[in-house]
């Protein structure tokens, strides 16, 4: 049974306490495995089905409705949808991930991050800085741009938009009550925001633009573009800030890991202006660093629920009875040192190709963490300003209630 997560804790969590929709599923239980092929063999797309040994006709396994779906009637997304429906919005929405799309979007994604680095020189001078608050602002900034074709204006007003304040100021109560008020306040903010793209429609290279030019082709209700550009959101800001915090903690607990970072960030450029999203390409102990937050502080902690359909299935070797609803909470599997050697240090260069580090199992982060973070390191000189274990004091309701980081920033004289 090496391949299930044996600690209680983990394999033994109630899906009523992880549920998004806070949607009780009785005594159910989350069946929870530990190894990389019980991942493959629980949520991968190719040939899955056959490889997770399913009765003909069944792709994969299916999602627990009750965990993806907050109230009745909610349009699927790519989220939501199950194998042929994830299939078709992944056609369509893949071209506004390419490298084309990436480099068409710098521009709106720069101006941000421009204005990132100007309110930090702004305010550094007046002490320890929320680190928290600003990854936070910025990775909202842009996704609303991206997804919803206008900002939250939170750099711009240097505070935090009421909406973000609401969503992220109740998940605990969104997961023990249900989204009830909060997730029709949700809803009616994406479609008011959404409208207002539409209406003011014009082509620009944004995650929404794939969708909106398709929608009478493809017959795309107005609450399914409202439901996925809300995917986009949190999926591109608190993922993204979620990393940022973590990394940045990471760095400034393990000052030779961060001293080598700032070498190769201040030796790769003569200028910030050289940092974008093709030369933070060649920052390969800066992707490790990403690499590495993501493992010991991964942005979705718990594992998303799929439940086994008639027929049975086999996974990672083991044969689990129709019903039964499985798992990889990647917290758990991060932490085990049957899968990590050295599982709750932060060592960068287990991802740079050090010999020890081979048998690992490994990752990918994304550009704009890293230009965000190149351009910082480039900057400024940080410290953490509270003593403690800040990883440790964060709470985990889905999405992690991630707690103020006081930093302090020195800018860098040059």
């Amino acid at each position: 049974m090496g391949s299930l997560v044996s600690t209680s804790r983990f394999s033994e969590w109630p899906i009523s306490s992880l549920s998004w929709g806070g949607l009780l599923l009785g005594a159910s239980v989350v069946l929870a495995f530990a190894d990389a092929q019980a991942w493959q063999d629980i949520y991968g797309h190719k040939v899955a089905g056959k490889r997770a040994g399913l009765v003909p006709g069944v792709k994969e396994i299916p999602k627990v409705r009750e965990f993806y779906k907050s109230y009745k009637g909610q349009p699927d997304t790519i989220i939501t949808a199950e194998h042929d429906g994830h299939a078709r919005f992944r056609k369509i929405m893949g071209p506004g991930f390419s490298d084309k799309s990436m480099k068409a979007q710098e521009p709106l994604i720069t101006k941000y991050i421009d204005l990132l680095i100007q309110r930090l020189h702004q305010y550094s001078a007046q002490g320890p800085q929320n680190m928290t608050n600003w990854y936070n602002w910025t990775t909202f900034d842009v996704i609303g741009d991206l997804a919803f074709g206008d900002s939250f204006k939170c750099l711009e007003k240097v505070e935090s938009h009421p909406f973000i304040t609401a969503i992220f100021g109740s998940l605990r109560h969104i997961l023990m009550f249900g989204f009830l008020r909060k997730g029709l306040m949700f809803r009616a903010f994406a479609q008011k925001t959404l409208k207002k793209r539409i209406e003011s429609y014009e082509t620009r290279p944004d995650l929404i633009e794939p969708l909106l030019v398709r929608k009478d082709e493809d017959k795309y209700s107005f609450g399914q573009l409202a439901g996925m550009a809300s995917t986009l959101l949190f999926a591109g800001s608190e993922t993204t800030a979620s990393t940022l915090t973590g990394v940045t903690w990471l760095l400034l607990s393990n000052p030779a890991a961060y001293e080598k970072l700032k070498a190769e960030v201040r030796s790769a450029f003569q200028s910030e202006d050289e940092i974008d999203f093709t030369s933070v390409n060649s920052l390969g102990y800066m992707l490790a660093c990403l690499n590495e937050s993501l493992r010991l502080f991964p942005p979705v902690a718990i594992g998303l629920p799929r439940r086994i359909p008639a027929g049975g299935a086999t996974i990672a070797g083991q044969y689990v009875p129709e019903g039964t609803v499985v798992g990889v909470y990647q917290w758990a599997i991060n932490r085990l040192s049957s899968n990590w050697n050295a599982p709750d240090e932060f060592i960068p260069e287990r991802f740079t190709g050090d010999e020890r580090f081979q048998t690992d199992n490994q990752a990918l982060a994304y550009v704009e963490m890293r230009v965000i973070l190149a351009r910082i390191i480039w900057n400024f000189d940080m410290e953490l300003a509270e003593e403690g274990d800040w990883l440790a004091k964060q709470d985990n309701h889905l999405l992690w209630r991630r707690r103020p980081l006081s930093v302090r920033l020195t800018p860098v004289q040059r």
